[in-house]
């Protein structure tokens, strides 16, 4: 039962190492955060995996739209959908469109 129960005391220790860690990382992702403008201050986060949509990615979807309708403003006719921690963009080159037609 000693063992048993060290054991259970090792894998507490273990974990509280790991989850000091994981703070230390997250407090040094905030700080960059702060400083960081648009989507740079997504450069280097860890999405937390879900089996739906979290807060987090949909408000990195939102940025990451915006950021490439800016980007491709007048140039490309953009199609954007999100799916489970990835998305897919369709751009047309409207130009080459003009010239075909």
């Amino acid at each position: 039962m000693e063992n048993i129960i060290q054991e259970k005391i090792n894998n507490c220790e273990h974990d509280i190492s790991m989850l000091k860690r994981q703070e230390r990382e997250l407090k040094k992702q905030l700080e960059g955060a702060k400083k960081a403008k648009g989507i740079d201050k997504w450069i280097g986060n860890v999405f937390e995996s879900s089996s739906g949509l979290t807060e987090e990615y949909a408000e990195f979807y939102k940025d990451i739209k915006s950021y490439l309708k800016k980007m491709t403003a007048g140039k490309y006719e953009m199609e954007l959908n999100r799916g489970h921690l990835f998305f897919v963009i369709i751009s047309i080159n409207k130009s080459l469109i003009l010239k075909i037609i």
